[in-house]
């Protein structure tokens, strides 16, 4: 007796992009063998290149103020020293004491705020770098491309539009498996 079924690979992994642009650079063709780590597919990465340097302009702007913001803080926060030595001898009012202490508070919290837009501004950069890296795809395992959805110069969606376009599949012709119905 025999059993009807049909043999297919083991493992198929779905490829499909993170990121949202048009197929500038497309290798590959169905039935195609490849390596891991080779070139599948890449997406247009001038809008995240753009990005990317933008990024790190920002970045560099917020250094730059937060340096401004130092030097600026370490001249009122002497001022204030000094003022505070005087006020204790009482050689200086409250009220010149007072509008100095607020100036140096005041200072002290632009400086804090100022490193968090750095903070901020190195996240960006990171996700720029990231999403740029994105662009290309690389085969996940050594295979064969068992099915291409996708052509040069088509538009496809990233992930992060409900499962992102489906560009094509690879498959480990190695490890086959019989599904048969008994």
């Amino acid at each position: 007796m025999g059993a009807i079924g049909k043999i297919q690979p083991e493992t198929i992994i779905n490829i499909t992009p993170e990121v949202t642009g048009e197929v500038v650079e497309l290798p590959v063709k169905e039935g195609d063998r490849v390596k891991k780590g080779s070139l599948l597919i890449r997406i247009k990465p001038d809008a995240y290149i753009a990005a990317k340097e933008r990024a790190l302009a920002n970045l560099e702007a917020a250094r730059a103020n937060l340096n401004m913001s130092k030097a600026n803080f370490e001249k009122v926060e002497s001022e204030f020293k000094r003022m505070e030595e005087l006020f204790k001898k009482g050689l200086s009012s409250t009220q010149e004491y007072e509008s100095i202490k607020a100036l140096y508070l005041s200072n002290r919290s632009q400086v804090e705020a100022q490193s968090a837009n750095v903070k901020q501004a190195e996240a960006m950069l990171k996700e720029a770098i990231e999403n740029l890296s994105k662009t290309a795809i690389y085969s996940p395992i050594d295979g064969v491309i068992s099915k291409l959805n996708v052509k040069l110069g088509e538009r496809v969606l990233g992930s992060g539009f409900s499962q992102g376009t489906l560009l094509m599949q690879v498959a480990d012709m190695l490890r086959m498996e019989a599904i048969v119905e008994v």
